[in-house]
């Protein structure tokens, strides 16, 4: 009987450790930042970010891309699918600070290092936060690509999130559980249409 009932517990332990490295790998997949295709005409759009610990943060503001170039102490930067206006601009790195314009007092713009994406990169791949003009808190994600993104978001929400046969549930904090299922068809997530929402098409943001 005592031997009926370990082996009982054994296998009910064997399936829940196997249901939880399911789950982790399942939730795997989409670990990253994501930020929406789909702007409105003023450059407004989403971004999610998956973390592998199963917290999700998800916002919605101003998204703006750039292809961006280093040389020497000059950034030169262009908007995204636009080549024929170059911006070149000077910067420092002093330790955790990103300096723009440093000896120009009227254009200089100081930002904070607040994560390290890749390892051996050049020192400015990394998230950059600092105060936006409109008042709120804006973060430039410089990557290993040759591509940057500045998000100044007007809204954010966290929360929890898991992934189970291509259903993502998201239980934002004092909010209604989300269930909705998605593909994703390399970097890009799609997350489908269920009736009542439409659509929704996603891009990693890459390290």
């Amino acid at each position: 009987m005592k031997r009926a009932i370990t082996l009982i517990l054994l296998v009910a332990f064997l399936m829940a450790s196997l249901s939880g490295l399911a789950s982790a790998s399942d939730r795997s997949k989409i670990v990253g930042k994501w930020a929406s295709t789909v702007r409105t005409k003023g450059g407004l759009g989403a971004r999610y970010n998956f973390e592998e610990s199963g917290i999700v943060m998800s916002s919605f503001g101003a998204l703006v891309d750039f292809d961006y170039q280093i040389e020497g102490q000059m950034i030169k930067t262009n908007l995204k699918g636009d080549k024929d206006q170059t911006d070149s601009t000077p910067f420092e790195i002093r330790g955790d600070k990103l300096i723009l314009n440093p000896s120009d007092a009227d254009k200089r713009q100081e930002m904070t290092r607040t994560a390290v994406t890749a390892a051996n990169a050049h020192p400015i791949v990394a998230i950059w936060s600092y105060k936006h003009y409109t008042g709120g808190m804006a973060t430039m994600q410089y990557t290993t690509k040759g591509l940057a993104q500045l998000s100044v978001p007007f809204d954010s929400l966290s929360g929890k999130y898991k992934v189970k046969d291509q259903v993502l549930h998201i239980e934002f904090d004092g909010m209604q559980a989300l269930e909705r299922k998605f593909q994703l068809k390399g970097d890009r997530l799609l997350i489908l249409p269920d009736g009542k929402r439409k659509q929704e098409e996603y891009l990693r943001v890459h390290p």
